[in-house]
């Protein structure tokens, strides 16, 4: 017999009843103190939470420079562009300078120079070409 019926049993006044089960006891209470909880806590956890919080910080940290990064390099293109179209109005004022009309135009400004007189053609002299005696084929050989 179980010790709740053997207690019910003893009552007096009170018959047993049948398959009814008996209510358990009331549990022992006691005071907790509320300071006290993270003692509770193991400190694996503890270091867990503070290795996952250093490695969100880690992550945050390298997407902070990245972007940082990123815009350095969008500047740096920025400025190549710029001075892609600065090299191309460059080549153009070149190739402007370097045409005729300019060096014309520097020469007679700038150096005093005059323009030249205008081509004339000269017709050469006429020669008259006279045949010449070709020289025999025995001549001037002496005979032996």
């Amino acid at each position: 017999m179980s010790p709740a019926r053997a207690l019910q049993a003893a009552r007096p006044g009170r018959a047993p009843r049948r398959g009814a089960e008996p209510t358990p006891s009331t549990p022992k209470l006691r005071v907790v103190e509320h300071a006290r909880w993270w003692r509770r806590v193991p400190w694996s956890v503890v270091a867990g939470v503070v290795v996952f919080v250093s490695c969100l910080f880690g992550a945050l940290w390298t997407h902070v420079s990245l972007i940082g990064g990123q815009e350095r390099l969008d500047g740096l293109q920025e400025q190549i562009a710029e001075e892609r179209l600065h090299r191309e109005q460059l080549r153009r004022t070149e190739s402007q300078l370097q045409g005729p009309e300019e060096v014309r135009r520097i020469a007679i400004e700038e150096y005093g120079m005059v323009d030249a007189a205008p081509a004339e053609a000269v017709a050469p002299l006429p020669r008259e070409i006279r045949p010449q005696a070709i020289p025999a084929a025995g001549v001037g050989v002496p005979e032996g």
